[in-house]
């Protein structure tokens, strides 16, 4: 997998993190990709593909890369404190929201297959919205432990 043609300078740590371009190269870079990382290897990729292809439409999404490699993907879904509340006690749909009615942000996809990639992508996903607290589930490539939905404050940009 290569990286897009027009990729930012690396940062300290190597990685190149960025935005790819909304296309059906990106859309089939995604796929390839995610769909060989536990747990999205398992899911329907009908909705999933559709969710990938809305976060690249929107720039709703950052890409890291090592060495012109896709080591990571990190996409959200504004939202309204109110739905992603909801959404993390499976009290109802995940919902996107516009304009002032976004104030909260779900990370609906991360994945990275290295480690530094990682904390790359969410630092840059706090500043890519400001003022939004951020809520995430986290599930794990394996049956032994159990998911877990939760959101931590945003403080980048107050």
């Amino acid at each position: 997998m290569k990286a897009p043609e027009k990729t930012p300078p690396a940062d300290a740590s190597g990685l190149q993190i960025g935005k790819l371009r909304s296309s059906l190269e990106s859309l089939g870079l995604l796929v390839d990709y995610l769909s060989k990382i536990e747990p999205f290897s398992r899911y329907d990729f009908g909705n999933f593909t559709s969710a990938l292809r809305q976060q690249l439409s929107r720039g709703e999404h950052l890409v890291a890369f090592s060495n012109k490699r896709l080591v990571g993907y990190c996409g959200w879904l504004p939202t309204s404190t109110e739905v992603a509340k909801a959404w993390t006690t499976d009290g109802g749909p995940l919902l996107p929201k516009s304009g002032d009615e976004a104030d909260a942000v779900v990370l609906t996809v991360i994945a990275t297959t290295e480690s530094v990639a990682m904390s790359a992508l969410l630092r840059r996903a706090r500043v890519e919205n400001p003022k939004r607290r951020v809520y995430f589930k986290r599930e794990y490539g394996d049956e032994d432990r159990v998911a877990r939905k939760s959101s931590v404050e945003n403080v980048t940009g107050k």
